[in-house]
Protein backbone atom coordinates (compact mmCIF):
# COMPACT_ATOMS: atom_id res chain seq x y z
CA UNK A 1 0.00 0.00 0.00
CA UNK A 2 1.58 3.77 -0.76
CA UNK A 3 1.09 6.22 0.60
CA UNK A 4 0.21 10.00 -0.75
CA UNK A 5 3.54 12.02 -0.59
CA UNK A 6 2.46 15.25 0.79
CA UNK A 7 4.06 18.01 -1.38
CA UNK A 8 6.28 20.45 0.24
CA UNK A 9 7.26 24.19 -0.88
CA UNK A 10 10.08 26.07 0.03
CA UNK A 11 9.20 29.10 2.26
CA UNK A 12 11.31 31.68 -0.66
CA UNK A 13 8.63 30.04 -3.05
CA UNK A 14 5.39 30.68 -0.76
CA UNK A 15 6.82 34.32 0.56
CA UNK A 16 7.57 34.56 -3.85
CA UNK A 17 4.21 34.44 -4.12
CA UNK A 18 2.87 36.55 -1.28
CA UNK A 19 5.15 39.45 -3.31
CA UNK A 20 3.50 38.95 -6.67
CA UNK A 21 -0.28 38.49 -5.01
CA UNK A 22 0.55 42.01 -3.13
CA UNK A 23 2.03 43.50 -6.01
CA UNK A 24 -0.78 42.81 -8.92
CA UNK A 25 -3.44 43.70 -6.38
CA UNK A 26 -4.73 39.95 -6.48
CA UNK A 27 -4.70 40.28 -2.64
CA UNK A 28 -6.66 43.38 -2.30
CA UNK A 29 -4.00 44.68 -0.05
CA UNK A 30 -4.21 48.30 -0.89
CA UNK A 31 -8.32 48.25 -0.22
CA UNK A 32 -7.68 46.72 3.07
CA UNK A 33 -5.09 48.80 4.71
CA UNK A 34 -7.15 52.00 3.54
CA UNK A 35 -10.08 50.56 5.81
CA UNK A 36 -7.53 49.61 8.30
CA UNK A 37 -6.69 52.92 8.82
CA UNK A 38 -9.62 54.57 8.34
CA UNK A 39 -11.76 52.14 11.16
CA UNK A 40 -8.87 50.97 13.55
CA UNK A 41 -7.41 54.38 13.17
CA UNK A 42 -10.54 56.34 14.13
CA UNK A 43 -10.82 54.25 17.09
CA UNK A 44 -7.51 54.13 18.37
CA UNK A 45 -8.39 58.38 17.95
CA UNK A 46 -11.36 58.04 19.92
CA UNK A 47 -9.86 56.57 22.32
CA UNK A 48 -6.88 59.14 22.83
CA UNK A 49 -8.66 61.73 22.17
CA UNK A 50 -10.43 60.71 25.70
CA UNK A 51 -7.32 60.82 27.45
CA UNK A 52 -6.10 64.06 26.29
CA UNK A 53 -9.73 65.98 27.09
CA UNK A 54 -9.05 64.61 30.17
CA UNK A 55 -5.31 65.89 30.71
CA UNK A 56 -6.26 69.52 29.22
CA UNK A 57 -8.72 69.51 31.62
CA UNK A 58 -6.39 68.91 34.94
CA UNK A 59 -3.45 70.82 33.45
CA UNK A 60 -6.31 73.92 33.34
CA UNK A 61 -7.75 73.22 36.71
CA UNK A 62 -4.20 73.70 38.11
CA UNK A 63 -3.31 76.08 35.64
CA UNK A 64 -6.08 78.19 37.09
CA UNK A 65 -4.59 78.00 40.31
CA UNK A 66 -7.60 75.63 41.65
CA UNK A 67 -5.49 72.44 42.90
CA UNK A 68 -3.57 75.24 45.33
CA UNK A 69 -5.64 75.65 49.10
CA UNK A 70 -6.02 78.71 51.23
CA UNK A 71 -6.27 78.55 54.73
CA UNK A 72 -7.24 82.02 56.45
CA UNK A 73 -6.64 82.74 60.48
CA UNK A 74 -5.27 85.90 60.24
CA UNK A 75 -2.39 86.80 62.57
CA UNK A 76 -2.55 83.17 63.53
CA UNK A 77 -0.05 81.14 60.90
CA UNK A 78 3.23 79.64 61.53
CA UNK A 79 5.37 80.50 58.71
CA UNK A 80 7.58 77.46 59.25
CA UNK A 81 5.20 74.82 59.73
CA UNK A 82 3.23 76.11 56.80
CA UNK A 83 6.83 75.62 54.78
CA UNK A 84 7.40 72.14 55.93
CA UNK A 85 4.28 71.12 54.23
CA UNK A 86 5.63 71.06 51.22
CA UNK A 87 8.55 68.22 51.95
CA UNK A 88 4.79 65.57 52.07
CA UNK A 89 4.07 63.58 48.99
CA UNK A 90 1.80 65.34 46.33
CA UNK A 91 2.87 69.08 47.92
CA UNK A 92 5.00 70.71 44.83
CA UNK A 93 5.07 74.39 46.90
CA UNK A 94 3.95 75.80 49.96
CA UNK A 95 4.24 79.11 51.56
CA UNK A 96 2.58 81.24 54.19
CA UNK A 97 1.39 85.18 53.57
CA UNK A 98 0.47 88.28 55.67
CA UNK A 99 -0.27 91.96 54.94
CA UNK A 100 2.18 94.11 55.59
CA UNK A 101 1.97 96.34 58.95
CA UNK A 102 3.87 99.34 56.80
CA UNK A 103 2.28 101.06 53.89
CA UNK A 104 4.73 101.44 51.44
CA UNK A 105 4.57 104.20 48.60
CA UNK A 106 6.86 104.26 45.54
CA UNK A 107 8.05 107.88 45.16
CA UNK A 108 7.56 108.03 41.27
CA UNK A 109 3.32 107.54 42.23
CA UNK A 110 3.66 108.88 45.96
CA UNK A 111 -0.76 109.13 45.79
CA UNK A 112 -0.66 105.43 45.24
CA UNK A 113 0.41 103.27 48.07
CA UNK A 114 1.02 99.90 46.76
CA UNK A 115 -0.74 97.17 48.11
CA UNK A 116 2.24 95.02 49.81
CA UNK A 117 2.51 91.65 51.76
CA UNK A 118 5.43 89.86 53.54
CA UNK A 119 5.65 86.16 52.52
CA UNK A 120 8.10 83.06 53.36
CA UNK A 121 11.15 82.51 50.92
CA UNK A 122 9.21 79.97 49.12
CA UNK A 123 5.53 81.60 48.40
CA UNK A 124 7.69 82.41 45.36
CA UNK A 125 7.22 78.49 44.25
CA UNK A 126 3.95 78.90 44.34
CA UNK A 127 3.81 81.63 41.93
CA UNK A 128 5.65 79.57 39.19
CA UNK A 129 9.16 81.96 40.02
CA UNK A 130 11.82 79.71 38.12
CA UNK A 131 14.96 78.62 39.77
CA UNK A 132 16.81 81.06 37.74
CA UNK A 133 14.84 84.05 38.36
CA UNK A 134 15.34 82.96 42.39
CA UNK A 135 17.45 85.92 42.92
CA UNK A 136 16.90 88.14 46.19
CA UNK A 137 14.74 91.16 46.19
CA UNK A 138 10.96 91.74 46.05
CA UNK A 139 8.52 90.38 43.77
CA UNK A 140 5.66 92.28 41.67
CA UNK A 141 2.44 91.93 40.02
CA UNK A 142 2.78 92.25 36.20
CA UNK A 143 0.21 94.76 36.06
CA UNK A 144 2.00 96.76 38.27
CA UNK A 145 5.61 96.12 36.95
CA UNK A 146 4.05 97.67 34.04
CA UNK A 147 2.42 100.84 35.90
CA UNK A 148 5.85 101.12 37.44
CA UNK A 149 7.40 100.61 34.59
CA UNK A 150 9.71 98.27 36.67
CA UNK A 151 11.25 94.75 35.21
CA UNK A 152 13.52 92.07 37.27
CA UNK A 153 16.82 93.35 37.76
CA UNK A 154 15.74 96.77 37.98
CA UNK A 155 15.04 98.81 41.29
CA UNK A 156 12.23 100.17 43.45
CA UNK A 157 12.50 103.06 45.14
CA UNK A 158 9.75 103.60 47.76
CA UNK A 159 9.40 105.26 51.28
CA UNK A 160 10.53 102.11 53.04
CA UNK A 161 14.44 102.08 50.96
CA UNK A 162 15.53 100.74 47.51
CA UNK A 163 14.88 97.32 46.74
CA UNK A 164 15.98 95.13 43.74
CA UNK A 165 12.76 93.50 41.46
CA UNK A 166 13.70 89.96 41.90
CA UNK A 167 10.92 88.82 39.47
CA UNK A 168 7.37 89.10 38.30
CA UNK A 169 4.71 87.48 38.34
CA UNK A 170 1.28 86.79 36.52
CA UNK A 171 -2.06 86.74 38.84
CA UNK A 172 -4.90 86.97 36.02
CA UNK A 173 -8.67 87.82 37.31
CA UNK A 174 -10.24 84.66 36.48
CA UNK A 175 -11.68 83.80 39.68
CA UNK A 176 -8.56 83.81 42.07
CA UNK A 177 -9.30 85.21 45.14
CA UNK A 178 -6.48 87.32 47.24
CA UNK A 179 -5.49 91.04 46.07
CA UNK A 180 -2.29 89.54 44.32
CA UNK A 181 -3.01 91.17 40.96
CA UNK A 182 -1.32 94.45 41.31
CA UNK A 183 0.55 93.65 44.53
CA UNK A 184 3.93 93.64 46.00
CA UNK A 185 5.36 90.66 47.86
CA UNK A 186 8.33 91.20 49.73
CA UNK A 187 10.02 87.83 51.02
CA UNK A 188 11.72 87.39 54.17
CA UNK A 189 15.23 86.35 54.59
CA UNK A 190 14.23 84.28 57.07
CA UNK A 191 11.37 82.72 58.97
CA UNK A 192 10.36 85.34 61.62
CA UNK A 193 8.24 84.35 64.89
CA UNK A 194 5.70 86.88 63.62
CA UNK A 195 2.91 85.05 62.66
CA UNK A 196 1.12 85.29 59.21
CA UNK A 197 -2.07 85.29 58.02
CA UNK A 198 -2.82 82.40 55.14
CA UNK A 199 -0.68 79.34 54.78
CA UNK A 200 -1.10 78.44 50.96
CA UNK A 201 -0.29 74.37 49.70
CA UNK A 202 -0.32 73.41 46.20
CA UNK A 203 -1.36 70.04 46.17
CA UNK A 204 -1.72 67.58 42.98
CA UNK A 205 -3.33 65.18 43.12
CA UNK A 206 -5.65 66.21 45.49
CA UNK A 207 -5.24 64.59 48.70
CA UNK A 208 -7.35 64.81 52.15
CA UNK A 209 -4.46 64.28 54.32
CA UNK A 210 -2.89 67.14 53.12
CA UNK A 211 -5.57 69.33 54.04
CA UNK A 212 -6.19 68.07 57.32
CA UNK A 213 -2.35 68.58 58.21
CA UNK A 214 -2.83 72.30 56.34
CA UNK A 215 -4.69 72.87 59.79
CA UNK A 216 -1.90 72.26 62.08
CA UNK A 217 -0.35 75.12 60.47
CA UNK A 218 -2.44 77.28 63.18
CA UNK A 219 -0.99 78.46 66.22
CA UNK A 220 -3.90 78.94 68.41
CA UNK A 221 -7.79 78.76 68.56
CA UNK A 222 -9.52 81.36 70.15
CA UNK A 223 -12.83 79.70 70.20
CA UNK A 224 -14.66 82.21 68.73
CA UNK A 225 -13.97 81.71 64.56
CA UNK A 226 -12.50 78.81 63.04
CA UNK A 227 -9.71 78.72 60.20
CA UNK A 228 -10.98 78.74 56.42
CA UNK A 229 -9.81 76.60 54.12
CA UNK A 230 -11.26 77.09 50.51
CA UNK A 231 -9.21 76.86 46.79
CA UNK A 232 -7.53 79.53 45.32
CA UNK A 233 -9.96 79.63 42.37
CA UNK A 234 -12.98 77.91 42.91
CA UNK A 235 -14.53 78.57 39.40
CA UNK A 236 -13.85 74.94 38.35
CA UNK A 237 -14.74 73.15 41.27
CA UNK A 238 -13.49 72.69 44.99
CA UNK A 239 -11.89 69.44 43.48
CA UNK A 240 -11.46 68.05 40.65
CA UNK A 241 -13.55 65.60 39.55
CA UNK A 242 -11.70 62.96 37.46
CA UNK A 243 -13.26 60.47 34.89
CA UNK A 244 -11.43 57.78 35.13
CA UNK A 245 -14.04 55.31 35.11
CA UNK A 246 -15.62 56.50 31.83
CA UNK A 247 -11.83 56.70 30.45
CA UNK A 248 -11.64 53.23 30.55
CA UNK A 249 -14.76 52.09 29.29
CA UNK A 250 -14.31 53.83 26.11
CA UNK A 251 -10.72 52.76 25.49
CA UNK A 252 -11.80 48.95 26.43
CA UNK A 253 -14.96 49.64 23.95
CA UNK A 254 -12.51 51.13 21.28
CA UNK A 255 -10.13 48.37 22.02
CA UNK A 256 -13.18 45.48 21.54
CA UNK A 257 -14.09 47.52 18.38
CA UNK A 258 -10.87 48.16 16.94
CA UNK A 259 -10.97 43.80 17.22
CA UNK A 260 -14.07 42.86 15.86
CA UNK A 261 -12.54 45.22 12.78
CA UNK A 262 -9.05 43.63 12.68
CA UNK A 263 -10.84 40.02 12.52
CA UNK A 264 -13.40 40.92 10.25
CA UNK A 265 -11.03 42.22 7.73
CA UNK A 266 -8.74 39.09 8.10
CA UNK A 267 -11.55 36.41 7.90
CA UNK A 268 -12.93 38.88 4.69
CA UNK A 269 -9.42 38.69 3.07
CA UNK A 270 -9.25 34.88 3.03
CA UNK A 271 -13.27 34.47 2.12
CA UNK A 272 -12.72 36.80 -0.69
CA UNK A 273 -10.05 34.46 -2.20
CA UNK A 274 -11.54 31.31 -0.82
CA UNK A 275 -12.06 29.76 -4.89
CA UNK A 276 -8.52 30.49 -5.47
CA UNK A 277 -7.41 29.16 -2.53
CA UNK A 278 -9.72 25.77 -3.05
CA UNK A 279 -8.40 25.09 -6.04
CA UNK A 280 -4.37 25.88 -5.21
CA UNK A 281 -4.99 22.77 -2.73
CA UNK A 282 -6.91 20.31 -5.03
CA UNK A 283 -3.51 20.30 -7.19
CA UNK A 284 -1.52 20.05 -3.95
CA UNK A 285 -0.55 22.95 -2.32
CA UNK A 286 -0.53 22.29 1.17
CA UNK A 287 -2.22 24.12 3.89
CA UNK A 288 0.53 24.75 5.79
CA UNK A 289 2.10 26.46 2.56
CA UNK A 290 -1.14 28.60 2.10
CA UNK A 291 -1.07 29.67 6.10
CA UNK A 292 2.35 30.90 5.63
CA UNK A 293 1.57 33.17 2.38
CA UNK A 294 -1.67 34.55 3.44
CA UNK A 295 -0.28 35.41 6.80
CA UNK A 296 2.68 37.02 5.12
CA UNK A 297 0.06 39.52 3.01
CA UNK A 298 -2.28 40.09 5.53
CA UNK A 299 0.75 40.87 8.03
CA UNK A 300 2.14 43.22 5.00
CA UNK A 301 -0.88 45.78 4.43
CA UNK A 302 -1.94 45.18 8.58
CA UNK A 303 1.98 46.75 9.02
CA UNK A 304 1.41 49.65 6.77
CA UNK A 305 -2.13 50.27 7.56
CA UNK A 306 -0.82 50.60 11.73
CA UNK A 307 1.53 52.66 11.07
CA UNK A 308 -0.68 54.88 9.04
CA UNK A 309 -3.51 54.32 12.08
CA UNK A 310 -1.16 54.79 14.56
CA UNK A 311 0.08 58.81 13.67
CA UNK A 312 -2.84 60.74 14.67
CA UNK A 313 -2.87 59.02 17.92
CA UNK A 314 1.03 60.01 18.34
CA UNK A 315 0.25 63.25 16.88
CA UNK A 316 -2.79 63.53 19.77
CA UNK A 317 -0.01 63.00 22.54
CA UNK A 318 2.48 65.09 20.89
CA UNK A 319 0.13 67.96 21.01
CA UNK A 320 -0.72 67.68 24.06
CA UNK A 321 3.06 67.37 25.56
CA UNK A 322 4.85 65.97 28.19
CA UNK A 323 4.92 64.52 30.79
CA UNK A 324 1.81 63.26 29.61
CA UNK A 325 2.37 62.43 25.96
CA UNK A 326 3.14 58.48 26.56
CA UNK A 327 -0.26 58.31 28.77
CA UNK A 328 -2.07 59.31 26.06
CA UNK A 329 -0.79 57.49 22.90
CA UNK A 330 -0.38 54.48 24.67
CA UNK A 331 -4.52 53.97 24.65
CA UNK A 332 -4.37 54.43 21.04
CA UNK A 333 -1.49 52.48 20.41
CA UNK A 334 -3.49 49.29 22.50
CA UNK A 335 -6.42 49.44 20.09
CA UNK A 336 -3.91 49.78 17.00
CA UNK A 337 -1.83 46.61 18.44
CA UNK A 338 -5.35 44.53 19.35
CA UNK A 339 -6.62 44.99 16.08
CA UNK A 340 -3.35 43.97 14.44
CA UNK A 341 -3.02 40.70 16.38
CA UNK A 342 -6.94 39.82 15.28
CA UNK A 343 -6.35 40.29 11.62
CA UNK A 344 -4.13 37.20 11.99
CA UNK A 345 -6.89 35.52 13.91
CA UNK A 346 -9.21 36.18 11.45
CA UNK A 347 -7.09 34.77 8.55
CA UNK A 348 -6.48 31.74 10.25
CA UNK A 349 -10.40 31.24 10.53
CA UNK A 350 -10.98 31.84 7.40
CA UNK A 351 -7.91 29.27 6.16
CA UNK A 352 -9.74 26.44 8.34
CA UNK A 353 -13.19 27.05 7.06
CA UNK A 354 -11.98 26.58 3.61
CA UNK A 355 -12.34 23.65 2.22
CA UNK A 356 -11.06 21.70 -0.75
CA UNK A 357 -14.21 19.58 -1.31
CA UNK A 358 -16.01 22.78 -1.34
CA UNK A 359 -14.08 23.96 -4.94
CA UNK A 360 -17.15 23.40 -7.32
CA UNK A 361 -19.55 25.29 -4.59
CA UNK A 362 -16.95 28.46 -4.57
CA UNK A 363 -17.08 28.24 -8.11
CA UNK A 364 -21.02 28.27 -8.63
CA UNK A 365 -21.08 30.79 -6.03
CA UNK A 366 -18.44 33.38 -7.17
Amino acid sequence: MTTRRVPRMRPASVLGEAWRDLATGTSHAFLFTLVFALLVGSLALVASADVAREVRAARDYQASGASIQTLTYDGRVDGAACEALASLHGVRAAGAIRASADDVVDLALPSSPLSTFDVTESFRDLLSITAQEATPGVLLADSLADDLDAHPGSRLTTTAGVAPIAATFSFPDDGRRGDLGSALLVPQSAVTTLPYDQCWVDVWPQNDEVLRLLRTTVTSMDGQDTPVVLPLNSRLGSTFVARGDDILTIGRAAAVGGSFVGFSLGYLAVRLRRLELAAARHVGVPLGAQAFGQLAQASTWTVVGALVAVLPVVWSGVDVGPPDAAAIAVPGIAVVVSAGVTVLAGVALGLVTTRERHLFRYFKER
